[in-house]
């Protein structure tokens, strides 16, 4: 008697159906946002943020003494001036590798 009353693909058509119709709103929705947005700045922006990006890298190639255009190797510096990692004590290596004595 229960089969009978909503049969067996009610439930799913009804489903199906809310959600084609959620569906449908949904892109009405995104493309009402698409097309009140203006975009027209964007690929200045993405050419500026290009432009700051490169001037940042160059910047930044400079202070440590890189090249970037990647044909000559960088200049040799000695330890003394290392500006990036960690500094070597002023006693390292004077110290034995044993285990620590008080």
């Amino acid at each position: 008697m229960i089969a009978q009353i909503g049969g067996s693909g009610g439930y799913f058509a009804t489903a199906s159906e809310y959600g084609r119709r959620r569906a449908t709103k949904a892109a009405g929705a995104a493309r009402v946002a698409r097309d009140t947005l203006d975009t027209s700045g964007v690929p200045l922006k993405e050419a500026e943020h290009k432009a700051l990006e490169e001037q940042a890298l160059a910047d930044f190639a400079a202070a440590e003494g890189i090249s970037l255009s990647g044909k000559t190797p960088p200049p040799k510096t000695d330890e003394g001036t290392k500006t990036m990692g960690p500094v070597p004590q002023a006693n390292e290596g004077t110290r034995g590798t044993g285990p620590v004595s008080q």
